[in-house]
């Protein structure tokens, strides 16, 4: 069954123009137009709603983001001081966004996965080669920039509460790389499908 979604204060119902939420002028006149017309759907994978923290079930590390400009790490929860509210713990947070909120042509399953801080999107290192850039920039540009069709995932809820997060074109899982630290940290792989525990997270 489907919806119109219309404003309590103008009357005016929501309208997708271009596949994807059209600001400003999104608010159009009711006239049962197929472009005002929704339908409420139950996500296929039920990925709880808002900023979480990825801990990794086999370290207990979770991912953070400082800049833009540099790769996501993992760090030890002990430097979580504050509470979620203070923007000192962003770089630790991210939202799970179902990819058809950005791009019409993601897959029913697929989401995208981006940090509160620093606006970055986590995609995939190494597709086309599993092997970790040797170079800053190389590993930088492998994790995250702004947003492509490359950065689909598929988060899946196993046993004991915990996430495996898949690479929406490989299939490879998404795990902390262990025994291969960048400047002293940790940072990601994505490099195989076989589940082990430093490939499992937590959203809390």
């Amino acid at each position: 069954m489907c919806y119109n979604l219309v404003s309590e204060y103008s009357g005016l119902a929501l309208e997708n123009r271009t596949g994807i939420f059209s600001y400003p002028g999104g608010m159009q006149e009711v006239n049962d137009s197929k472009f005002q017309q929704w339908e409420l759907v139950v996500p296929m994978t039920p990925v709880p709603v808002g900023w979480h923290q990825l801990e990794n079930v086999g370290t207990g590390h979770v991912l953070k983001h400082d800049y833009l400009s540099s790769l996501p790490t993992l760090a030890s929860p002990i430097e979580l001081k504050h509470t979620s509210n203070y923007r000192e713990t962003w770089a630790t947070q991210w939202a799970v966004i179902h990819g058809r909120a950005i791009d019409v042509n993601a897959t029913a399953a697929s989401y995208v996965i981006k940090n509160r801080l620093t606006g970055g999107f986590l995609r995939p290192q190494g597709a086309l080669d599993p092997a970790v850039p040797k170079t800053a920039e190389g590993t930088v540009s492998a994790w995250q920039t702004l947003y492509s069709s490359g950065m689909l995932w598929i988060p899946e809820l196993g046993g004991r509460r915990n996430w495996k997060i898949t690479d929406a074109a490989t299939s490879n899982l998404l795990g902390e790389a262990l025994g291969r630290p960048f400047v002293g940290v940790n940072t990601l792989e994505c490099r195989d499908k076989q589940l082990e525990p430093h490939k499992s997270w937590r959203l809390v």
